[in-house]
C-alpha cells in the first residue's frame, strides 16, 4: 500500500470499500472488503525497521471496548517482555498466598510424613491422596522425577512455595553403561507405558494408517534428520538435548539409537564422567473429571515423553479434562511431543506461561463447537511460545497437519491477546485456530519467525484479528479463511506473504465434517 493510499484511509470517515494490492516475490494478489461504517481512526504503518513495536492503537471495538497496545517486539532481546524467560529455563517468580491445611510437598520430605509444612511428603501421588476436595498443594523448589497417569478427580491447587521453584520432570538418571565395542554404549531400556501402553505393539516409523496413533499420526512424523521425531525416547547429557537417529550406525558423537526390538538404548559417546538422563515418564498429570476448577500455578514441568497425536490421552506433560481451570506463571519445555493438552476448555485460563522447545506443540485443546450447545470461552493470555514443534513434525504432512506455537480447534468463543509466538520450527504456525471456531478474538498478539504463518484462522465462522504484530514470519502474516471476520489495525512485516484471505474447499455437506463452517464470507480487511 503507498503512504498516499494510507494518508486517504487515515482521513476518509465513511470508506466503504477498499482494495488492497500485495505484492511480492510471490506475485500479487487482491483483498477486496466491504466496510458498512465508520473504519479505524488510526493505522499503524511499520517503516520495516521494527525500532519500537510498543505504538499504541485505540480501537474501541477490540479488546473488549479497551485500548490496545503491543505487548513487545521479541522475547529473543535482553529485556523480553512480560519478563517470563522465553528459553523455559525460569519458573516466573511467584508469591501465593498458604491456605490452612495445605498439603506440602519437598525433596527431601517421606510419604509416611502428615503432609504439614514441618513434616512433608515426597511424591504426587502421597499428596494427591491427602489433599481434600477443594484442597492445595504447596509443593517446596527443587526437582522432582515424579508423574500420575491414573485418571484424577478432585479439584485442588498445585502451587509453588512463595518464590521458589519446583521443577516436576519426566526423566531419570541412569547409569550403569556398556561398551559394546564398537563405539556405543548401551543400556537395557523397557518404556512400557509409553503411547499410552502401545509403544511396543506400533513402532513409531509405522503407526496405522488409520490415523489412530498410539504415538502420532501417520503423516505426521518427521523425515531425514528428524525422521524418529514420532518417537517419544529423549536423552539429555549434563541437561543438554542429544539428537535420536534411526539406526546404530548413525549413532556417532552426539546422538541416541533405541532399539524396540532387543529394548536397548545405545549413546554415541561415552557417558563416563557425564550426567546421563532418559525420558522415563510420559505425563505428569492426568486430571480427567471432577467438578472442575482446578489450578495450576508457579510449576515448571520438564522432559515428558508425551505424543503428537492428542487422542491418546498423552499429548502434553499435564491432561486438563475439568472444566474451569488455570493455568498461570508455569513453564513447559522439552517434552517429547505436545506440552499442556487441554481436553476440557470451558471456562480455562493459561496465562503469563512458558511454551518452549517442545518437540511438537506448546498448547493443545479441543473445544465443544461441534457437540452443540456448550461454550467454551478459553482464554490465552501473555504466553510465550518459543521454538515449539522442535522436531519438525508435519514437514510432509497431508490429512494431519498441526504444528504451531499453540493450536485449538473446535473452539466456541476464546480469546487470544498479549501473546508471543516465535521461532516455530519447520512449518510451524505461530497461532493456529482449525476447523469449526466460533466467535475468537484475537488482539496485541506478537508473532515473529514463524517457519509457518504467524496467525492463522482457518475454516471457522465470526472472529476478530485486530492490533496484531507479524513479521519475519516464513509463511504469510495472517492468513485466514473464515466467515464473518474483521481484520484490522494489524501490522504485517517482511513475511513470505503479508496476508491471505481464501475460501476453503471444504463445506459442511462434505465429507471432512458437518461442523465446519460458512465459506469466506462478509470479512473485512481494513487498515492493515
Amino acid at each position: 500500500m503507498t503512504r498516499s493510499l494510507r494518508s486517504k484511509i487515515t482521513a476518509q470517515n465513511t470508506l466503504r470499500l477498499l482494495i488492497v494490492v500485495v505484492c511480492g516475490a510471490l506475485g500479487a494478489f487482491i483483498l477486496v472488503s466491504t466496510h458498512a461504517s465508520t473504519p479505524p481512526s488510526s493505522i499503524e504503518a511499520e517503516n520495516g525497521t521494527l525500532n519500537s513495536c510498543a505504538n499504541k492503537i485505540t480501537d474501541s471495538r477490540a479488546s473488549n471496548g479497551q485500548a490496545v497496545k503491543f505487548g513487545g517486539c521479541s522475547t529473543t532481546t535482553s529485556n523480553p517482555p512480560m519478563d517470563l524467560d522465553a528459553s523455559g529455563a525460569t519458573i516466573p517468580d511467584t508469591s501465593y498466598p498458604i491456605p490452612a491445611g495445605a498439603v506440602f510437598m519437598a525433596t527431601n520430605g517421606n510419604d509416611s510424613n502428615s503432609g504439614s509444612q514441618a513434616a512433608p511428603v515426597k511424591t504426587l501421588a502421597r499428596a494427591y491422596a491427602l489433599v481434600p476436595n477443594g484442597g492445595t498443594i504447596v509443593v517446596r523448589g527443587g526437582v522432582y522425577r515424579d508423574g500420575l497417569t491414573t485418571s484424577l478427580t478432585k479439584t485442588f491447587t498445585l502451587q509453588a512455595y512463595p518464590h521458589e521453584q519446583p521443577w516436576f520432570d519426566g526423566s531419570d538418571v541412569v547409569t550403569g553403561w556398556a561398551s559394546d565395542d564398537n563405539g556405543h554404549w548401551y543400556v537395557d531400556w523397557d518404556t512400557p507405558s509409553f503411547c499410552k501402553g502401545g509403544y511396543y505393539t506400533y513402532p513409531y516409523n509405522s503407526q496405522p494408517t488409520s490415523n489412530t496413533g498410539p504415538c502420532s499420526h501417520y503423516d505426521e512424523g518427521g523425515d531425514g534428520y528428524y525422521a524418529a521425531a514420532a518417537d517419544p525416547q529423549m536423552v539429555f547429557e549434563g541437561g543438554t538435548y542429544i539428537h535420536e537417529v534411526t539406526s546404530l550406525s548413525a549413532a556417532t558423537g552426539a546422538n541416541f539409537f533405541y532399539d524396540q526390538t532387543a529394548k536397548r538404548l545405545y549413546l554415541g559417546f561415552n557417558p563416563s564422567g557425564h550426567t546421563v538422563e532418559l525420558a522415563a515418564r510420559p505425563l505428569a498429570l492426568f486430571i480427567q473429571g471432577g467438578s472442575g476448577g482446578n489450578v495450576i500455578r508457579g510449576i515448571g514441568f520438564r522432559r515428558y515423553a508425551t505424543l503428537e497425536y492428542g487422542g491418546a490421552g498423552y499429548g502434553g506433560a499435564v491432561l486438563m479434562g475439568a472444566p474451569n481451570s488455570t493455568f498461570e506463571n508455569d513453564v513447559f519445555t522439552r517434552m517429547a511431543g505436545g506440552g499442556l493438552q487441554i481436553s476440557n476448555p470451558i471456562g480455562a485460563v493459561v496465562r503469563s506461561s512458558v511454551f518452549a522447545y517442545n518437540g511438537f506443540d506448546g498448547l493443545v485443546s479441543n473445544g465443544h463447537e461441534s457437540s452443540g450447545g456448550a461454550t467454551d470461552g478459553l482464554l490465552i493470555d501473555s504466553n510465550v511460545f518459543n521454538y515449539n514443534n522442535y522436531e519438525h513434525f508435519g514437514t510432509h504432512c497431508s490429512a494431519s497437519c498441526a504444528a504451531a506455537g499453540s493450536k485449538i480447534a473446535h473452539m466456541d468463543e476464546f480469546t487470544l491477546r498479549n501473546n508471543i509466538f516465535e521461532n516455530g520450527q519447520a512449518n510451524a504456525h505461530g497461532f493456529w485456530c482449525d476447523e469449526a471456531c466460533t466467535n475468537g478474538v484475537m488482539v496485541n498478539n506478537v508473532a515473529h519467525n514463524n517457519g509457518g504463518a504467524g496467525i492463522f484462522y482457518e475454516v471457522s465462522d465470526t472472529g476478530i484479528i485486530a492490533s496484531n504484530l507479524s513479521y519475519d514470519n516464513a509463511g504469510y502474516g495472517i492468513k485466514m479463511g473464515s466467515a464473518n471476520t474483521e481484520i484490522y489495525n494489524n501490522t504485517l512485516v517482511n513475511n513470505g506473504v503479508g496476508a491471505l484471505i481464501y475460501d476453503d474447499a471444504r463445506y459442511a455437506g462434505n465429507t471432512k465434517g458437518s461442523e465446519i463452517g460458512p465459506d469466506t464470507t462478509n470479512v473485512s480487511f481494513v487498515n492493515n
